[in-house]
């Protein structure tokens, strides 16, 4: 799960017709664990959960980590 913030015009596309093979990056670097070997596994429970005090401690008040996201090898790509 992602959320982007900008003003930029985006137009619409399609989610990547790939996975990720055998990185599992951002699973190694979730604090709460929430990534699994199987996507349908996902705990969104369990990322939320850490959303909470993220947001308290940066005080940024939003639920946002990024984690994940920033540790992806196919970022970017497609």
């Amino acid at each position: 799960l992602v959320s982007v913030l900008t003003d930029l015009p985006l137009p619409p596309d399609r989610p990547l017709e790939r996975d990720c093979g055998r990185c599992r990056r951002c699973a190694a670097v979730c604090p709460a664990g929430a990534i699994k070997g199987d996507a349908a596994a996902f705990d969104h429970r369990a990322c939320f959960e850490q959303l909470k005090p993220f947001g308290r401690e940066r005080r940024i008040g939003q639920y946002i980590c990024g984690l994940c996201v920033r540790a992806c090898a196919g970022k970017g790509e497609g």
